[in-house]
């Protein structure tokens, strides 16, 4: 019976997972972008040069690697519940 909880967690925190990191990996793209565009003329202009933006793109990264960690967590309970099957 703990298997297919094991199974059914895994998959989810796989699916959410992997969701939140397609997603962190869009903004991230969006703001490279930003910087590229905002950075053209003046360097201090550039996007994540402020206290604020540079705190956004930390907790952005922060995001991405929770994504890539329950990613794993589920790739794993997946694979142990799938090894001890009954």
């Amino acid at each position: 019976m703990w298997q297919r909880y094991c199974t059914l967690i895994g998959g989810l925190l796989l699916v959410g997972g992997l969701l939140g990191a397609l997603h962190l990996n869009h903004v991230e793209a969006m703001a490279v972008s930003a910087r590229a565009t905002f950075g053209q003329g003046n360097l201090n202009k550039r996007f994540g040069n402020s206290p604020r933006e540079y705190r956004w793109l930390e907790r952005q990264e922060l995001a991405f690697k929770l994504s890539i960690a329950a990613t794993a967590i589920g790739v794993l309970a997946q694979t142990f519940a799938a090894a001890f099957r009954e």
